[in-house]
């Protein structure tokens, strides 16, 4: 069964739709966590502090959170339909006037499909959260008119003039395909205008919703559709609260005021079900009792990035603010969660009823505001602590049904994750061993998202000391350990060793190089300080640079200050730079190596006869040593060239006095013939792979 619901999911992860809905929610996370955070403050439910915020200077507080709250949360439908929009275009075509167009036509659509008028703006108020479903469908349904108009050869208006630029030739062949959109939007909504009797799209949802309620009472059969219709609205995208704003109005909130009379009178409170029934005790931080997911995932989640927006959310969610939730998980469209978001709330309105049914706790007889914390709401509606505790059972009872659904959902996003960073490694690869150029981080697939998010974590594990250095020893022709090479490791918590390469490629993509590098510097020298130190022999440490860290001004202070504040013997660290990278040298940038040879490091040249080495750079004596290229030894036993290579540049190096070591050196044949040719240094597989620097400390003695 499992294996089938996995299997369900998996399809559903991979339909684009869905794909760029959760793109285009998570690109909006920034307007809900500001909108939530303003709304909370502005919101709290403290007496003395709302009285500060409603007197302080007239009000200016609350002048300014709900400036704030309107320009998040006030338009969040419209941010919506931009970044679902730009995300479908993105994912459907390369072409800038498609991309920038499909957003802009979205959104006119969307302002067609919420009826909103130059005569008309009484529906404004679908612009925040209750016009989230409209917002998906115009974005989703115009995008792709107008990218599938776009793609046709329509050169009605499309204007070009000479000396004009790009920008506005772009911007006028997207006339006619946007014009066709926006026309059969309208023509759509004019038709359900028509033939629904209502003003628009949006309205036709409360329509059809609120006619399921038509003749109900306040039951417990009315509760349980309310809770479980408005939480399917939200499922799907839809503010189900606002949606059935009617029937709560209509029949539930009636429950609260009969109470209220009734004890005002002197009588026995009767209605059992009410607004606020629903509001303290089944949608305890918001709807689907998204509290218990807050709390599941604290405790149960091993993902980092569910985790930190748990925290996130943590605060707007004491005040049933969950949005953030809602769409930066996202729970939305979701087929994971889609049982727990549904289930919970169905649950803890059968065990509530049937509490206040029985007189185990008391009916609500007080209004409370929505926004009050858990707990304290209950105590204030019931005017009993046991209306707490049932809250608190309830809570206890929703993070157990959610917890299974969070262990599923974090094993499917490491699946995932895996396979993606994995093929990020093979896409890095074959382009690599075809000379193509290629970028990963700025693909607008979920190979680009793998990436940006591996960005994301390397930033944490650089600022964190979450990296690693590995060192691969290094032998001279007698076996005696002479030094080694100090790679980057990062054992990633979820996908395990990322390919040294990938990370390198994704922090030059992302301008971590120089931090990235640096933080590899401080990390060997750190160890030559205070573990190397205590060996008495002599080592040297093989350290990769870039060009561009070589070209930065702080990287020379970096190694003034190893060697005069940190006192690290710079005869110790050997600067390598790889033999692309020698390319690019100028007169300035020899300068620069002539200072940091100065200052005691020796230089090498990486993968030598790899691409395009000048030969220009040894005769300037700046490099130490040159390493070969794996691909030479490698070579040698299938192509005799790749050893008569080998011999000259050896010859080379007696010539002109610069030693040449041997990488990828894997079997005691090539050691011999190496050897032969005067090649006397050697790293690779034969000797040891990549080691901690516990390990590499025994082949230094050994």
């Amino acid at each position: 069964m499992r294996k089938i619901f996995t299997s369900l999911i998996s399809f559903v992860e991979k339909i684009t739709i869905i794909q760029c809905i959760r793109r285009g929610l998570v690109m909006t996370i920034p307007a809900i966590i500001i909108g939530s955070m303003a709304l909370a403050f502005r919101s709290l439910p403290i007496p003395f502090y709302q009285s500060f915020i409603h007197s302080f200077i007239n009000g200016a507080i609350v002048n300014i959170l709900s400036f704030v709250y309107d320009a998040t949360f006030g338009i969040l439908s419209i941010y919506l339909t931009f970044n679902i929009a730009l995300s479908y275009a993105q994912k459907h075509s390369d072409k800038i006037k498609y991309i920038y167009g499909a957003p802009i036509v979205s959104i006119g659509a969307f302002i067609i499909l919420i009826g909103i008028t130059a005569n008309n703006a009484t529906n404004i108020g679908y612009l925040d959260v209750t016009g989230m479903f409209t917002a998906i469908f115009s974005s989703i349904v115009a995008s792709y008119l107008y990218t599938a108009l776009a793609g046709k050869s329509i050169k009605i208006f499309n204007v070009y003039a000479e000396g004009m630029d790009s920008l506005f030739n772009n911007s006028t062949s997207v006339i006619v395909p946007a014009a066709l959109t926006l026309f059969i939007i309208a023509i759509f909504n004019y038709l359900i205008h028509i033939i629904f009797n209502v003003g628009c799209f949006q309205e036709l949802f409360v329509m059809l919703t609120n006619n399921l309620f038509i003749g109900m009472g306040r039951t417990l059969l009315s509760e349980l559709l309310f809770v479980t219709i408005s939480s399917l609205l939200w499922f799907f995208g839809i503010h189900g609260s606002n949606v059935l704003e009617s029937v709560s109005r209509n029949i539930f909130v009636q429950g609260l005021e009969i109470n209220m009379a009734n004890v005002a009178n002197g009588l026995p409170a009767t209605e059992i079900v009410s607004k606020t029934f629903f509001d303290i005790f089944v949608v305890m931080g918001g709807c689907g009792t998204t509290l218990c997911l807050l709390i599941a995932i604290l405790i149960f989640s091993k993902r980092k990035s569910s985790r930190s927006l748990a925290k996130i959310s943590f605060f707007p969610m004491i005040f049933n603010i969950n949005e953030p939730m809602i769409f930066g998980l996202p729970v939305i469209f979701n087929p994971i969660l889609f049982i727990p978001f549904i289930t919970t709330p169905v649950v803890c309105t059968i065990i509530s009823y049937f509490a206040l049914a029985s007189g185990i706790v008391p009916l609500c007889t007080s209004p409370v505001e929505w926004t009050t914390p858990v707990f304290l709401s209950g105590y204030i509606a019931t005017g009993s602590i046991r209306g707490g505790l049932l809250q608190l059972m309830n809570l206890i009872i929703g993070v157990i049904i959610y917890k299974p659904f969070i262990k599923l959902f974090d094993d499917e996003k490491i699946i995932s994750m895996k396979q993606n960073v994995s093929l990020l490694k093979d896409i890095m690869i074959k382009c690599e061993s075809n000379n193509e150029e290629f970028m990963l981080a700025s693909r607008n697939d979920n190979i680009g998202d793998t990436a940006k998010m591996l960005v994301e974590e390397l930033k944490y594990a650089i600022s964190h000391d979450e990296l690693n250095v590995y060192y691969q020893p290094q032998y001279d022709n007698n076996r005696n350990c002479i030094g080694a090479e100090a790679l980057l490791r990062w054992n990633h918590s979820i996908c395990g060793m990322i390919y040294p390469p990938l990370i390198i490629k994704l922090a030059d993509e992302s301008d971590l190089l120089l931090e990235l590098e640096n933080k590899i510097f401080d990390m060997v020298s750190y160890d030559i300080k205070n573990t190397f130190s205590k060996i008495d022999k002599y080592f040297k440490i093989c350290i990769n640079v870039s060009a561009s860290t070589l070209q930065n001004e702080s990287f020379e202070y970096l190694l003034k200050e190893m060697t005069e504040k940190q006192k690290i013997n710079p005869k110790n660290i050997c600067i390598e730079v790889t033999e692309q990278m020698t390319l690019n040298f100028d007169k300035k940038l020899e300068d620069k190596i002539d200072r940091i040879k100065k200052l005691g490091f020796s230089l090498a040249i990486d993968d030598f006869s790899m691409g395009h080495t000048s030969i220009k750079y040894l005769k300037s004596s700046i490099f130490n040593m040159v390493k070969l290229d794996g691909s030479l030894v490698q070579g040698m036993n299938d192509n005799p060239r790749c050893e008569n290579i080998i011999e000259s540049i050896t010859n080379l190096g007696q010539s002109l006095d610069f030693d040449v070591l041997a990488e990828f050196v894997e079997t005691q044949e090539q050691c011999n013939r190496l050897q032969s040719i005067g090649c006397f240094k050697y790293q690779g597989y034969l000797f040891s792979p990549a080691v901690p620097k516990e390990e590499f400390i025994k082949h230094i003695l050994s």
